[in-house]
């Protein structure tokens, strides 16, 4: 009888050791996979700081050129009121700047809907 009771014991602790060894397992399997999605979030973070400090110097940049382009227009106004240059060319250059700052807002709207489009990507993706 007390033998019995001993093989009883002794497998009940066989098993306790073996669902020890499958919770510590599942416990450093889930530890990796939460590591593994927080250097993924990482990653987007830092690849959508990446995206806009690009868009915020580009942003930069094109208000310089939009700034230049408004004082050359400005001049050549003046020039034109002063019959320096002639009237056609004047308009033709008016009509290259809008066309430059359709297409460059066209890129900036392009550029930020992709970007958006990406981040809902990843948002579905995490489930946030």
């Amino acid at each position: 009888m007390e033998r019995k009771r001993l093989d009883e014991i002794s497998l009940l602790n066989e098993k306790l050791s073996t669902v020890e060894q499958k919770f510590l397992a599942a416990q450093e399997a889930s530890k990796m996979a939460e590591d593994a999605h927080i250097q993924k979030l990482n990653a987007a973070d830092q690849t959508r700081a990446r995206i806009l400090a690009d868009s915020e110097s580009c942003l930069k940049r094109q208000r310089v050129i939009h700034f230049l382009i408004h004082t050359l227009l400005l001049l050549l106004l003046v020039f034109f009121l002063l019959d320096g240059v002639p009237a056609l060319e004047t308009l033709n250059l008016i009509k290259a700047f809008n066309a430059y700052t359709t297409m460059s807002s066209m890129i900036r709207r392009t550029v930020l809907e992709k970007w958006s489009h990406q981040e809902g990507l990843r948002n579905r993706q995490f489930g946030i």
